[in-house]
């Protein structure tokens, strides 16, 4: 199970994109916005999107500046999404395939801004 936080610059609005340990190979990803209530935080489900033909989603980073979340279907590659859920994209939008350039299991994505 994988997560990760985007904080949109638009709104300074925080959310979580959570991974499932298990599930359809599809609306794989849950994305829920994390709300502050008298000093705790709720989370409010946004939404559903994402495909995994792998095991599982253990890798997950997102881009808050170009708003990008990018994560690891283990076997097969990353994928690439729109993060902000305003936009109402929940197609892919890039996929770089994986299969042959590494072996063993996919445990971490970072982001490293030049």
């Amino acid at each position: 199970m994988g997560l990760a936080l985007y904080k949109r610059p638009s709104d300074k609005k925080f959310y979580a994109i959570v991974s499932r340990k298990s599930g359809p190979n599809y609306n794989y990803l849950g994305q829920y916005e994390l709300v502050w209530n008298q000093g705790l935080v709720d989370l409010k489900f946004i939404r559903y999107f994402g495909d995994c033909r792998g095991r599982e989603i253990e890798s997950i980073v997102v881009d808050d500046q170009l708003g990008h979340v990018y994560y690891c279907d283990e076997s097969y590659g990353i994928r690439k999404y729109n993060v902000d859920p305003s936009t109402n994209q929940t197609e892919q939008i890039g996929f770089i395939n994986t299969t042959n350039l590494w072996q063993g299991d996919s445990e971490g994505l970072a982001i490293y801004t030049t």
